[in-house]
């Protein structure tokens, strides 16, 4: 059976080559299709930094860990962190869906830029319908604390939450706010990271 995974990562090797190696032939080579484009890329393609960032934000929340706001959160459950794992990649390969190349996301900031969130959200939105489903907003919410943690900058930070509050315009209302609880919550009670994150398909009252 041929290994199309490792032959897209010689590929990869070569082409770096060709960039930055002086002596090196002048030509590029052309990876594999995947698959099955439905599940995207696998695992094993994923840029090397950038499953390092992911296996490592799901180190940091198995641990008690502090958000850059100074909060202190509890270490994620099992379940959680294997949620957020799921989530990050599933978001990954959403992205290039929507017509991210693989090889731009070399790492989780390179994912949250806001031109990248806001492309990943509008493909999701459009798998949902009309409106987008509770998954895309709280997606957008998770991607902008993840953000926060990966200290993206200011003016970044405010794109993405501008994407966030086009979303939760959509979010169903009447459910009952809970009190602020006295002890710092699980890690299960928040998204990637610790703070608010972000939504969008309006944009000052229009479509992004």
């Amino acid at each position: 059976m041929v290994d199309f995974s490792r032959q897209r990562q010689l590929v990869r090797h070569w082409n770096d080559g060709v960039a930055s190696i002086p002596g090196w032939p002048q030509f590029e080579l052309t990876e594999p299709p995947y698959q099955n484009r439905s599940l995207g890329p696998a695992w094993e393609d994923f840029p090397q930094r950038l499953r390092h960032d992911i296996d490592a934000y799901c180190e940091r929340i198995g641990k008690r860990h502090k958000t850059v706001s100074g909060r202190i959160f509890r270490p994620c459950k099992r379940s959680t962190i294997d949620t957020r794992r799921r989530e990050l990649i599933a978001a990954v390969r959403s992205g290039v869906a929507a017509g991210i190349p693989l090889e731009e996301l070399k790492c989780l900031r390179d994912l949250l830029r806001p031109d990248r969130v806001e492309a990943l959200i509008e493909y999701y939105w459009e798998k949902n319908g009309e409106k987008p489903s509770l998954y895309t907003i709280d997606l957008a919410s998770k991607l902008l604390a993840l953000a926060r943690s990966e200290a993206l900058s200011e003016v970044e930070l405010e794109r993405l939450d501008e994407i966030r509050i086009a979303l939760e315009q959509y979010r169903s209302t009447g459910l009952t706010r809970k009190e602020p609880e006295a002890h710092p919550p699980d890690c299960s009670e928040r998204h990637l990271a610790g703070g608010h994150p972000p939504s969008p398909k309006t944009h000052s009252g229009g479509q992004v």
